[in-house]
């Protein structure tokens, strides 16, 4: 599950620094589809992709930043919160919970990171 935007060949090398870490892949355009149930009526959300035009990128973790959570690396419930939010806010309630239901691995090595976050505005549209 993901959200496609686009984005101009202009604005990749942002996505690439902002992504270090992680390797960027095509996508082939035949592993591609849309949730039957999407609805979309901004220029973002609007629109047919183009073979031979269009092409679709997806950042891969690096296998040296590839890790299970342990005791001194959990999972951080803002990392989730942000993910959750971007299926709320691009995609639907049924999104998130597509993804909370088909997400695997989940650990026991969690960190509640939420109180103790010091610049909450910048993470949740909630404290603009």
């Amino acid at each position: 599950n993901g959200v496609i935007f686009r984005v101009s060949k202009e604005e990749m090398p942002n996505f690439d620094r902002r992504e270090v870490g992680y390797t960027r892949l095509q996508v082939p355009l035949e592993f591609v589809t849309f949730h039957p149930n999407f609805t979309g009526t901004t220029p973002q959300t609007n629109f047919h992709l183009k073979p031979n035009v269009d092409v679709i990128w997806l950042y891969v973790p690096l296998p040296s930043q590839t890790m299970y959570a342990d005791e001194n690396h959990p999972l951080l419930q803002s990392y989730v919160d942000t993910v959750l939010q971007g299926c709320l806010e691009w995609g639907s309630e049924a999104m998130a919970e597509q993804f909370i239901f088909t997400t695997g691995g989940w650990s026991r090595y969690y960190l509640n990171d939420t109180p103790s976050s010091r610049r909450p505005w910048l993470f949740r549209k909630q404290y603009a």
